[in-house]
C-alpha cells in the first residue's frame, strides 16, 4: 500500500467561517496536491458540505488549479477531507511546519525512509496561539522550518516550499 501524503490547513480563526484569506490559501493548495500527489485536510473550517459539494462552491470564485476542476478533481478521487480537532488518527506521523519548531522536534531536508510511512504536513499554527495550535504542536512527531532561519513566511509560500523540499524524490 503506498504511503499517502497529506496537507493539514488549520483555520485558527475564532469565527470558523472561511474568509477571503483562507478561500484563497485553500485555493492555492490544490495545485500543490495535484503536483505532489497529495490528499487536503481542512481542518476547524465551517461547512456542512460534503468534500464535493464544498470544492464545487469553492471552484466558482477561483481562477486557481483550472479554475477550480482540479479541486472538484481531487475531492471526487476522496483525497479531500473537511474536520474538525482533534485530527484523525490515520493522519499519519504529523510534522508541524512552523517557523518556530521545538527543537527537539525539528528536521531538516528530505524525510528519506519517513516517506515509507503516512505524513501529514501540517500548516496554520503559528498566527494564533490557542490551545488547538499548542496541543498539535506538543503532538506531532516532527516540526519543520523551511527557512531554517527561523523566518516566518505566507502560508501558501511555506506550503509549497514544504511540499518541495520534503516530498521531492531523492536525486542519485
Amino acid at each position: 500500500m503506498t504511503a499517502t501524503k497529506t496537507i493539514v490547513i488549520i483555520n485558527q480563526n475564532k469565527n470558523k467561517k472561511i474568509d477571503e484569506k483562507n478561500r484563497r490559501l485553500i485555493a492555492k493548495s490544490i495545485p500543490l496536491c495535484e503536483a505532489y500527489g497529495c490528499h487536503l485536510t481542512l481542518v476547524n473550517y465551517e461547512s456542512k458540505k460534503n468534500p464535493i459539494e464544498f470544492a464545487e462552491e469553492m471552484a466558482e470564485s477561483t481562477s486557481i488549479g483550472k479554475s477550480g476542476d482540479l479541486f472538484i478533481e481531487l475531492a471526487k478521487k476522496g483525497f479531500v477531507r473537511i474536520t474538525n480537532i482533534p485530527l484523525p488518527k490515520q493522519s499519519g506521523k504529523e510534522i508541524v511546519c512552523t517557523s518556530k519548531p521545538d527543537k527537539n522536534k525539528e528536521i531538516t531536508g528530505h524525510l528519506g525512509s519517513e516517506m515509507n510511512n503516512n505524513l501529514s504536513l501540517i500548516f496554520g499554527t503559528d498566527k494564533l496561539s490557542n490551545q488547538i495550535s499548542k496541543d498539535i504542536r506538543r503532538n506531532s512527531k516532527y516540526h519543520f522550518d523551511v527557512t531554517g532561519r527561523g523566518i516566518e513566511l505566507e502560508l501558501d509560500t511555506e506550503m509549497g516550499a514544504a511540499c518541495n523540499l520534503l516530498f521531492r524524490a531523492k536525486k542519485g
